[in-house]
């Protein structure tokens, strides 16, 4: 079977990039060259994904509500996809669900706390004292490869991904 994958070069972009869709999935991705932001951005939210099992879902009901309102386009004048990620994680950190990777000192919760302490580490995670990573003028440093330590962060909230979903709106 075969695709006929549809391209669009999208020059006018902040950052030019070419825009894909197979129009039998329905998928789509931007291709950029040499723009190492959104790599750095993608790692960040890999991190998060791995602390707590309902960001993915979360992230991608968020978005898919948006899509299906034609809210999602910034060229349009409305947030992008990446902009309700970003909506979706602050919130989360809000419920303390989920912690703030940037922050330089990151105190444990949760079992993620408990485990620490069991074997005898802080109850805490400090940054790196060098200097920080940036792409560019934006400093890019955050906790990294912390899913083991950090799983269980906000285990205290027990809501569903569904109840997380309807607090989002509220």
């Amino acid at each position: 079977f075969r695709h006929h994958i549809t391209s669009l070069a999208v020059l006018t972009a902040r950052v030019p990039v070419v825009r894909l869709r197979d129009p039998a999935t329905g998928v789509c991705a931007d291709l950029s060259v040499q723009n190492t932001l959104p790599v750095v951005r993608s790692q960040l939210f890999k991190e998060y994904s791995s602390i707590d099992s309902r960001v993915r879902p979360l992230v991608m009901l968020v978005k898919a509500w948006a899509q299906a309102r034609g809210i999602n386009s910034s060229p349009l004048g409305t947030l992008s996809s990446f902009g309700y990620s970003i909506l979706v994680l602050h919130f989360l950190q809000h419920l303390k669900i989920l912690p703030v990777l940037t922050d330089a000192t990151l105190s444990l919760r949760g079992s993620s706390r408990q485990r620490a302490l069991a074997a005898g580490r802080p109850g805490f995670l400090e940054l790196p004292g060098n200097s920080p990573r940036s792409v560019g003028e934006v400093n890019v440093e955050h906790h990294r490869n912390v899913a083991e330590v950090l799983t269980g962060w906000g285990d205290d909230d027990k809501k569903t991904t569904a109840a997380l979903f309807a607090a989002f709106f509220e």
